[in-house]
This record gives C-alpha cells, structure tokens and sequence, in this order.
C-alpha cells in the first residue's frame, strides 16, 4: 500500500508539471515589463511547489493513518550487535569497542491508533509550514509583478507566516519524537520470551536475541525560531518600505 500511495503523488506531480510548465515558458517568453520574468517563473515554480507539496502532505498522512505499514525512526539506545562467545570473524581491521547506532528507520506494521495519529499530525504541520512559505513566495512574485511590491496586506502575510513557522517548526519535532517513542516502545518493550537452546553465555535476553534497548529522543532543533525572526524583521523591512512609498507619492 505504501508503494501505492507514492505511485498516486508521482503521477499527480507530473500531471501538475505536464500542465504548468508550458504555461511558465509561455508567461516568462511573453513578459513585457522588465524584471518581472524572474518574478513570473517564481511564482509559478512556487506555485508548482504549494501543489506538489501539499498532494504529498496529504498522501503522508493519509498512508500514515490506514497504510498496514508505517515508515518511522524509532530511538534505541546506542547498540551494537555483540557476537556469540567463541566465534571469530576474520578479514576485519577495526573493531567496534564502544557506541553504535541511536535510531532506526523501519518499517512497522501494528501500530495502535495514537501512535499513528502523532506521525500524521508531524507530518501534516511539517507540510502546512512548508506550503505557507511558498505563499509567501507566491505574494511576493505577485506584488512585484504589480509594479507594487509594498502593499499593506504582504508585511501581516509575512507575520503569520513567521508564527506559523516557529509553532509549526517546532510542534511538528514534538509530535515526531512522541509518535517515533510510543512506536519504539510498541516495537521493542517485550514481557518475556523463550529460546530452544540448552546453554548459552549471554546475560541479557536482549542481546540473546539480538534487539537494541528503548532508547528517548527529545531533541528539538531550534532553526524555526530563527526563520521565523528573520521574517519578522523582514516584515519590518516592509513596512518601513511602505512609509518610504507614502512619502514618495506625496512628492509627486
């Protein structure tokens, strides 16, 4: 099922650029004022994205809810597999003493229903944050297109823009590192267990059956706060742009 909800994006994204592209080559061949070609191919670009985008959100969240199989980097504490007690590997020239991996990217079926709501929910906000940076993209083309590239409406766009991407950005991690933990737990955390050999040298039953602890990420990247004040003072920049247009006018 998961192969075919990205076979239903795929052919949706080249059903957008088959329709599209030969509207952009149109538009910017046709543009008669100067510097708004760049302008045109952008927003179109842009707009390609938007839809692109959010078929591809949708499709995300839709195979994260019913697909049988979920896709999810569950956290493990550092592992290492261990080899049994006299057996010998020969060939190698380093050897691994410490450390190992901290996650893993699998595929899981059986996931309960919260578990597959929190990835949906990561996964929809990390594509509604992306969509609303290209309508921003998309406002700015527009504007100067208009030979008005300071209109009032486009600094408040800016700003919601810049909240949504430091809530988004950061709520979308929150909601990845709670869905990808109740995942681990549900892969990993076992009652007990059994093995058909008389004897065996291990200590843990973990290492007998060769599976990594549970491990906790909550590590939050903080880049959205810095996008996000980067578009509030954009937006300033903006502002400040349209009292510069006032006086201008004035003048004339």
């Amino acid at each position: 099922m998961t192969t075919g909800w990205g076979r239903i994006a795929l052919i949706a994204l080249v059903i957008v650029l088959a329709v599209v592209l030969p509207i952009v080559i149109v538009r910017v061949r046709s543009a008669a004022v100067p510097g708004t070609a760049a302008a045109r191919a952008t927003r179109v670009v842009a707009v390609i994205y938007v839809v692109a985008s959010g078929l591809g959100t949708i499709a995300s969240v839709l195979r994260t809810l019913f697909d049988s199989s979920v896709s999810v980097l569950i956290p493990v504490e550092p592992f290492w597999p261990t080899i049994p007690a006299g057996v010998t590997i020969d060939g190698r020239q380093a050897e691994v003493i410490g450390g190992g991996f901290a996650d893993a990217l699998v595929d899981v079926t059986g996931l309960d229903g919260p578990t597959r709501i929190w990835l949906a929910a990561s996964a929809l906000l990390q594509g509604a944050t992306i969509v609303m940076i290209a309508i921003v993209i998309i406002m700015l083309c527009t504007n100067v297109m208009r030979q008005d590239p300071f209109r009032a409406a486009l600094p408040r766009a800016i700003n919601v823009t810049a909240i949504t991407i430091i809530v988004g950005g950061l709520a979308w991690q929150l909601c990845g590192s709670i869905g990808n933990g109740l995942a681990a737990e549900q892969v990993l955390r076992s009652t007990g267990g059994s093995i058909e050999y008389d004897r065996f040298t291990y200590d843990d039953y973990y290492q007998v059956i060769g599976l990594p602890s549970i491990g906790h990420d909550w590590s939050i990247d903080f880049w959205p706060i810095w996008i996000g004040l980067a578009l509030f003072a954009l937006a300033g920049t903006f502002r400040y742009g349209m009292k510069l247009q006032r006086e201008t006018d004035g003048l004339v």
